[in-house]
């Protein structure tokens, strides 16, 4: 199974770097190419359908082995034209040949090049004498058979790496978000004391803005590291408005210094 891709200038490198993978095996999960690229399986579907819808991939399919269905010749037949501008009235007749699989409006020596299978050389010669040669417009045939297909492969799609591609080789993902999580909290802490120091319990609103902040950017950002770690922000700011109040207590019980600028309830 393949994909077909017209590789468009305005894309991404999440874009690119899925491109490259399912390029290789069309068939390979979502998941897969998720855990791959460090992004949700919902992220890799919705970039796939948007690639199709702007035509980057142009199609999908199976590829049949023709020699399984006894269609041994490969042939490249070149086909000279008594005008060029019959090209499309001659494409239209050479599409109703079932066994010519490509044609391609050319330079040099031909004007057409196609592509075309058959069972033995009998059947190719009646192919060229029978049917294509007597095309109205078509003044010569130069056949190559060929005799072996040595390579075949898709265009190469250079995507640049991952910055964090080695976290998810090496499994480090857990442990760096266990890391950044507990350099969070542990920020969030000297920022209650100045907060409640400064501006006592009214500007609890601040951390609700910035808890509401980090809950939309976790919720709009593909990467599951990023998203992991703005969950984190988002929440440590939600408990942060409760622990500016038990502050304020602590400051009432004499654990932390008053503000001699501030006036206090108690």
């Amino acid at each position: 199974m393949e994909f077909t891709f017209i590789i468009m200038e305005k894309i991404d490198n999440l874009d690119r770097q899925i491109l490259e993978i399912i390029s290789q095996n069309a068939r390979i999960p979502f998941k897969d190419v998720a855990a791959e690229c460090g992004v949700s399986r919902a992220a890799i579907h919705q970039r796939v359908q948007r690639l199709i819808d702007l035509g980057v991939i142009v199609g999908s399919g199976y590829h049949v082995n023709p020699k399984s269905l006894g269609y041994r010749t490969c042939t490249y037949v070149g086909i000279k034209l008594e005008k060029g501008s019959m090209y499309k009235a001659v494409v239209a007749e050479l599409q109703k040949i079932p066994e010519i699989v490509e044609c391609h409006f050319t330079t040099g020596p031909y004007t057409m090049l196609t592509k075309v299978y058959a069972r033995d050389n009998e059947h190719l010669m009646d192919l060229l004498n029978n049917k294509m040669q007597e095309i109205p417009g078509v003044t010569a045939t130069e056949t190559l058979i060929s005799l072996e297909q040595s390579i075949k492969k898709e265009i190469p799609i250079h995507a640049d790496k991952y910055p964090m591609e080695w976290l998810n080789e090496y499994h480090l993902s857990g442990l760096l978000i266990g890391i950044c999580t507990f350099l969070i909290i542990g920020l969030f802490h000297p920022v209650v004391v100045k907060a409640e120091y400064y501006w006592g319990t009214k500007c609890w609103w601040i951390f609700l803005i910035l808890g509401i902040a980090g809950v939309a950017a976790s919720l709009s950002t593909d990467n599951i590291l990023v998203s992991s770690l703005l969950g984190v922000f988002a929440f440590s700011s939600f408990w942060t408005i409760k622990e500016v109040f038990e502050q304020e207590e602590r400051v009432k019980k004499g654990w932390f210094p008053k503000n001699p600028k501030r006036t206090y309830k108690f």
